[in-house]
């Protein structure tokens, strides 16, 4: 019979192991390149855009974008780093790396990463 120890510490083993192996399955996962138009509720989980930023506004921890391909698109970042501040600027090109939410009505990108285009 295992002791009471030797189950805390299975479990312990097995909690971690279980994490390590969602992180590196879902940084294994590589986004599909869409365009705003093509989105739809059942979009991947992981979706990359290639767009114009038309509006931004920072207020509390938060990044408000509107994104233009052609169409538009509203997206949040939540706990930018500088560097994503600065990229982030009103008439920069950028790759926009995140999923899609919908909300009331209203289709929502929540970004992840963001990388500016030459």
């Amino acid at each position: 019979m295992l002791s009471e120890h030797s189950v805390s510490m299975l479990a312990l083993a097995c909690s971690v192991i279980g994490l390590i192996l969602v992180f590196a399955i879902s940084s294994l996962e590589k986004p599909v390149f869409l365009k705003i138009s093509e989105l739809e509720d059942s979009t991947p989980a992981r979706i990359e855009l290639k767009a114009r930023i038309t509006s931004e506004f920072y207020s509390k921890n938060t990044l408000f974008l509107t994104l233009y391909d052609g169409n538009f698109l509203k997206a949040i970042m939540f706990n930018p780093s500088l560097q994503v501040l600065e990229i982030a600027e009103k008439g920069n090109r950028v790759t926009a790396i995140g999923s899609l939410q919908k909300s009331k009505q209203e289709r929502i990108f929540l970004i992840s990463e963001l990388r500016k285009l030459d």
